[in-house]
C-alpha cells in the first residue's frame, strides 16, 4: 500500500548564480531543479523499487518524471527553485523512507521541507493563497491569506494575527468579537468539521466525537482510519511509502 502525501512533494524550475564582488559564489549540491529531482528520485527508489519489483532505471525514470511535472505545477504558481533548500529535502526523503510504515512526525517534517525547494517571494502581510508563496520562512496564512511569521499559541491565548497558530489538540475558537486557541472536543462531545472538531486521533460523524477504526476495519475515506489511510479494498490499512493511487504504479510497476 502506498500513500499520497510523500508521493506530492516534488518540484522543477530553474537558476541563476550570481557571484560575489570577486569570489566564486559556493556551488550548490543541486544547483538545478533537474539534479534536484535526479536526487530524490534515487532516494525513494532506493527504498521503493525493490519492494515493488520494479527495476531500478524504471523506478527512477518514474520518479523523475513526476518530480518534473509537479516542478511545473509550482513554478505556474510563481514559485521558484531554492537550491539551499534541497539538501534538506534530499535528507528527509532519505529519513521518511527508511521506514516501511510512514512514521507522522517525520512525514510532516518531509513535507515541510520538501515543499521549501520551491517557494515564493510574497513578503509578510501580502496575500497568498499556497502554503509555500511567500518568502523565506514566512508562512502563508490560508484562514487570512496573509504571509506571515508563524507563532505558536497556548490554550487561551489570542489566535487573530497573521501567523497564530493553535498548538496540538487546540483551535482557533470565536469568544465574542475575538478568537482564542481552545481545546478541541473528547470522545462522546458533539461536534462539526467547520466550528468544533475533535481532538486529534478520534473523529467527528457528522455529530459526535468517536474513535478511528484500526487497521483491517471498514472505511470509506482516509479520515476514519486511525492510520490516515483507507486501502482500495476499502479497509484501514498501515501507511507504506507515497503515492496517488495506492499502488506501485506510481514508482513505475
Amino acid at each position: 500500500m502506498i500513500r499520497r502525501a510523500l508521493g506530492l512533494m516534488a518540484f522543477g524550475g530553474g537558476l541563476v548564480v550570481v557571484a560575489a564582488c570577486g569570489e566564486d559564489a559556493p556551488t550548490a549540491k543541486y544547483p538545478s531543479a533537474d539534479s534536484f529531482c535526479a536526487a530524490k528520485a534515487a532516494e525513494e527508489c532506493k527504498a521503493v523499487a525493490a519492494a515493488c519489483a520494479v527495476p531500478d532505471d524504471r523506478c527512477k525514470t518514474t520518479r523523475t518524471n513526476a518530480c518534473n511535472g509537479l516542478a511545473g505545477g509550482a513554478t505556474g504558481q510563481g514559485r521558484t527553485y531554492r537550491p539551499e533548500n534541497a539538501e534538506n529535502c534530499i535528507a528527509k526523503t532519505t529519513i521518511v523512507y527508511a521506514d516501511r510504515v510512514i512514521d507522522a512526525a517525520k512525514e510532516e517534517a518531509f513535507n515541510e521541507a520538501c515543499g521549501r525547494v520551491f517557494t515564493g517571494t510574497k513578503q509578510r502581510n501580502e496575500e497568498c493563497s499556497n502554503e509555500f508563496d511567500c518568502e523565506g520562512s514566512l508562512v502563508c496564512d490560508l484562514d487570512k491569506k496573509l504571509c506571515a511569521v508563524k507563532v505558536e499559541k497556548k490554550a487561551d491565548e489570542p489566535c487573530n494575527n497573521p501567523g497564530d497558530i493553535c498548538g496540538k489538540n487546540l483551535y482557533c475558537q470565536a469568544r465574542g468579537a475575538v478568537k482564542f486557541c481552545s481545546p478541541k472536543n473528547k470522545r462522546g462531545e458533539t461536534c462539526n468539521e467547520t466550528d468544533a472538531p475533535c481532538e486529534d486521533g478520534i473523529r467527528c460523524n457528522a455529530t459526535t466525537c468517536i474513535p478511528k477504526n484500526n487497521a483491517g476495519d471498514a472505511c470509506d475515506s482516509n479520515s476514519e482510519c486511525l492510520s490516515d489511510f483507507c486501502d482500495s479494498d476499502r479497509k484501514c490499512r498501515a501507511r507504506t511509502y507515497a503515492s496517488e493511487t495506492g499502488t506501485c504504479a506510481d514508482f513505475g510497476g
